[in-house]
């Protein structure tokens, strides 16, 4: 990824990196490799042609005077010419192929013993802090300025992420020599990796939220929101201007949907996201019906992030959807056993007139960007669900494992520390695109909260996705092709943001989540009264 610049103020495309460049450039040699292999091969056969044209010659001139022997020779050295040029190419692309496996190999290498070294590092402020004594508050606050250095440096994303994957080393270091040797031990030999430390303080919360109650299951009522109680975008929504808002919708006679137009582009999906925060009601999705023009239909779900902090509203965005969604894949240990996002997305699809088959756009900002990943991540919404590509801001994508052929645009910031809740940084791979900006205009390291909460807002990430649009770094150039042609948008609008747009069909979708009624006591057994041979035995 490209370096940190702290001193820039305004995010253009050149201050956005992909974490995926590298891997796309590797990517790009490995495939050049075997591009030079069938190169290699289609000489060799030319030397084996021109090793028959040589022998049919060879017959031809059999007893003719004056021999050809300088035109044979020719032919001859022709033949050779191939045959050496066919090894050194063939050599050449299996170098190639090595180089980028090679490559490949050492980053994987680099990257365990950097993590191994972090749990090290972690392990040793905890006893540092432990040993301190009485002078442990000023341990403590050395401690806090090396983070903040850190935050400086590196984001208040990374840092964090770190800081948060190997919180459990340095607490059991903190607690006892003992606890802290384990925890070492674990993270040498695999056990208590970042990712897998963060996920199961996830799990461990909720089932501890369940166990005293505050989480109960519920089922999920949906309806239709008539297009009378859309709200216009608010100006000081997380949309900001850059929404689409109701202005551009056309109401259908029934008052049923909207009509509208959009680019077939990173930001208009976006976008749309914002208008799941403020044009829809609370606890709503926006379903866009898109005819791709040859003979398919695509649909976009727009999913909004976290609306109501309280733990178990009726609204499907409060704190309780934000860890189905994060918890999704261990669904079967809790009491909730469907995910109430994921049915609501289906139902609407449904109800909205989607086919078997039909192509699926997933979009979501923070705790919306978790579940489309994780939808896209889970087999079972998949097989109901044709989920070709997700466009998410804001959100923890790390170990979301996605199904085969889906890609995911995944926009990050380097001071967002939500994207960084998943203890690792996402597996690279040409299906999943990690783009980071820099520090938000006037990021101020100094103030952690007001910092984290900047970096974090839509309207900054619709900003980033607006200069990915624009941006001609190659890397960026197969995603952005693949959303164009997701939406029949064809190749003309995978350049330029404002090339082309796509016609669609609007709908909203509203989801409550409903308190199951406790199950009914069973009635008291009736009194048995003792007989006579129970008065006889003194019983």
């Amino acid at each position: 990824m490209c370096r940190v610049d702290g001193c820039r103020a305004v995010t253009t495309p050149d201050q956005l990196s992909s974490a995926a460049s590298i891997s796309a450039e590797l990517e790009v040699v490995a495939v050049a490799g075997v591009s030079i292999g069938v190169i290699a091969g289609e000489l060799e056969e030319v030397e084996a042609q021109v090793e028959g044209i040589r022998f049919s010659m060879e017959q031809a001139v059999l007893g003719i005077r004056p021999h050809p022997f300088q035109e044979m020779e020719a032919v001859a050295q022709a033949r050779d010419g191939c045959r050496i040029a066919s090894r050194q190419v063939r050599t050449l692309g299996e170098d190639a192929r090595a180089a980028a496996e090679n490559y490949a190999q050492t980053e994987r290498g680099n990257a365990r013993l950097m993590e191994l070294q972090q749990a090290h590092s972690a392990w040793s402020l905890g006893m540092q802090l432990r040993l301190a004594g009485c002078l442990a508050p000023l341990v403590a606050w050395g401690q806090a300025e090396a983070f903040m250095k850190s935050v400086r440096r590196e984001g208040l994303r990374k840092a964090g992420m770190g800081a948060l994957g190997h919180a459990p080393g340095y607490l059991s270091a903190w607690l006892g020599p003992d606890m802290g040797l384990a925890a070492l031990v674990a993270g040498w030999t695999g056990a208590a990796r970042p990712a897998h430390t963060t996920g199961a303080m996830t799990v461990g919360l909720r089932r501890l939220m369940e166990g005293m109650g505050l989480l109960t299951p519920g089922d999920l009522r949906v309806r239709r929101v008539p297009p009378a109680e859309w709200r216009p975008a608010h100006p000081d929504g997380p949309s900001g201007p850059a929404g689409p808002s109701t202005a551009g919708l056309r109401m259908d006679a029934e008052g049923s949907w909207a009509e509208g137009s959009m680019a077939p582009t990173v930001h208009a999906v976006l976008a749309s996201s914002a208008d799941a925060y403020t044009v829809a009601p609370p606890s709503s999705i926006i379903v866009k019906q898109v005819d791709r023009g040859d003979g398919a239909t695509v649909w976009i779900v727009n999913l909004p992030g976290t609306e109501d902090w309280g733990l178990d509203t009726g609204n499907l965005w409060d704190v309780e959807g934000d860890l189905e969604a994060m918890t999704a894949a261990q669904r079967g240990e809790f009491a909730q056993k469907s995910v109430l996002v994921q049915e609501l997305v289906k139902a609407a699809l449904a109800d909205a007139g989607a086919a078997a088959g039909d192509e699926v756009l997933l979009t979501g900002h923070s705790g919306g960007g978790i579940h489309a990943a994780m939808m896209a991540a889970d087999p079972a919404f998949v097989a109901e669900v044709n989920v070709k590509m997700i466009v998410i801001a804001g959100s923890p994508g790390a170990q979301r494992q996605l199904q085969p052929g889906i890609t995911a645009v995944d926009l990050v910031n380097v001071h967002d520390i939500v994207t960084g809740l998943s203890g690792a940084e996402p597996a690279q791979t040409d299906s999943w695109m990690t783009v980071v900006s820099e520090p938000r205009p006037g990021a101020d390291p100094a103030n952690l909260g007001a910092l984290a909460l900047q970096a974090h807002q839509l309207d900054g990430y619709l900003g980033d996705a607006e200069a990915f649009d624009n941006s001609a770094d190659p890397a960026y150039a197969a995603a952005k092709e693949r959303l164009a042609a997701l939406l029949g948008a064809g190749a003309a609008a995978a350049g330029a943001a404002a090339a082309g747009s796509v016609a669609f069909k609007q709908s909203i979708y509203q989801g409550t989540d409903v308190p199951k009624p406790p199950a009914p006591k069973p009635p008291p057994k009736p009194l048995t009264p003792p007989s006579r041979r129970d008065w006889g035995s003194g019983r």
